[in-house]
């Protein structure tokens, strides 16, 4: 079952913020590159396209990073924005 991002809870964005985190590490391992450098360099074209198989993991890089910065986007705005109750769990 998806959980459209909306109506996502704190808890399932945290979680899921943390498993989109791991996806990314495989491709930053991989390509010795942090996300956010390999997105600003994805998305002025300048990255290699002679690889098929490159161009897919490429992709699917992008996508997972743009899912995890709509996930922080989300979860700033439930914590930060509407002050849900979040640090009281804290203590």
């Amino acid at each position: 079952m998806v959980i459209h991002e909306a109506k996502m809870t704190v808890d399932e964005l945290i979680r899921d913020i943390h498993v989109l985190n791991r996806e990314l590490e495989h491709f930053e391992v991989k390509y010795r590159v942090l996300s956010q450098d390999f997105y600003r360099l994805y998305i002025e074209g300048k990255l290699p396209d002679e690889d098929v198989e490159q161009i897919d993991e490429f992709g699917e890089w992008a996508a997972l990073y743009r899912a995890k910065l709509s996930r922080e986007s989300r979860y700033r705005e439930l914590v930060h924005e509407k002050q849900e109750p979040v640090l009281s769990s804290l203590g």
